[in-house]
Parts: C-alpha cells; structure tokens; sequence
C-alpha cells in the first residue's frame, strides 16, 4: 500500500511539472509503482526522499514569497 501511495505522489509532481495533463503522471506513477516493487527498501527510501526534498523546496518557497508553481 506505501508503494501505491508513493507511486501516485511521485506521478502528481511529474503531472505538475511538465503540464501536459494528469496521463503522463499517471503512467508514470503506474511504472514507478512496479519499479518500487523491484528495487525494495531502496526504491522506496528513494522516492520518499525525492517527495521529502520537494516538499521541503516548497515550503522554502512559501516561506521567501516566492508565488507556487500552478
């Protein structure tokens, strides 16, 4: 179930940042769910380390007064 959760928030940032639509996030979440399944603990240590330093940019940004990226 954490692979799950991690693959869709994962899939949303990638959905965000390249503004092509939610299908792209989704896939890409999708695959990286199976790729998690594979690598094990370091795959999840990783994208929670990828969801923990983009949460953490984000409030830095909020914090400065920098507008969010929409």
């Amino acid at each position: 179930m954490l692979r799950t959760i991690l693959g869709a928030l994962v899939g949303r940032e990638v959905s965000q940042n390249n503004r092509g639509g939610g299908v792209k996030g989704a896939i890409v979440g999708g695959l990286l769910t199976r790729g998690l399944s594979r690598m094990g603990p370091l795959g999840m240590a990783a994208s929670a380390a990828y969801l923990g330093k983009k949460a953490y940019d984000r409030r830095k940004a909020s914090r400065a007064g920098v507008p969010p990226r929409v």
